[in-house]
């Protein structure tokens, strides 16, 4: 099963970061060049450790951000970003920051991404049910994508996540439920 992210620090800046760049009306652009950020941060080792080394000064970390984004469009604005994260030393979570703002711009989008977790494989056909269903109760989406996870330690039922939150309607979760109540917990 994924892991739920919901780190409050990370939140606070995707959201102030989505607003400004919306405000601006360079989301997409933003998003895209926060993407590739991330797949460097990711895959190049060295890089991700020198963000995130304290012994290397701020200046040299941001000297670093800086020739990276130079020659971009939104060049000011992405550099300023990154300064606040490097500044206050946030940038281990900037894999979570992107997550949330990744989230909030499809949110804006009207798009809703389903994460179900299931015992068994789920039929096509079950799956647009699914989708209708949730389209029911969460009528300001345009659009609803569902990601499929098999988990067979979930005995029966789904679970599913989405907006931030779980719905465990599985045999497990119940059962784990029930244990709590017994235990006085």
């Amino acid at each position: 099963m994924r892991t739920l992210i919901s780190d409050p620090i990370a939140n606070k800046y995707a959201v102030a970061l989505f607003n400004t760049a919306q405000k601006k009306g360079i989301n997409d652009e933003i998003l895209s060049f926060l993407r590739e950020i991330n797949n460097e941060y990711n895959k190049n080792e060295e890089f991700h450790a020198m963000l995130i080394n304290p012994e290397i000064s701020e200046e040299n970390k941001i000297s670093i951000l800086h020739e990276i984004i130079k020659g971009n469009k939104n060049e000011k604005f992405l550099l300023k970003f990154f300064e606040i994260l490097v500044e206050k030393d946030r940038m281990k979570i900037y894999p979570h920051i992107l997550e949330k703002y990744i989230s909030i711009n499809k949110s804006h989008k009207g798009i809703l991404d389903v994460f179900l977790t299931s015992p068994y494989k789920i039929s096509k056909k079950r799956k647009k049910e699914i989708g209708e269903v949730i389209n029911e109760n969460f009528e300001n989406y345009k659009k609803i994508n569902i990601e499929v996870d098999i988990d067979k330690d979930l005995i029966g039922g789904i679970m599913l996540e989405m907006g931030g939150k779980i719905y465990d309607g599985s045999i497990k979760g119940y059962l784990n439920n029930l244990k709590k109540v017994l235990r006085g917990e």
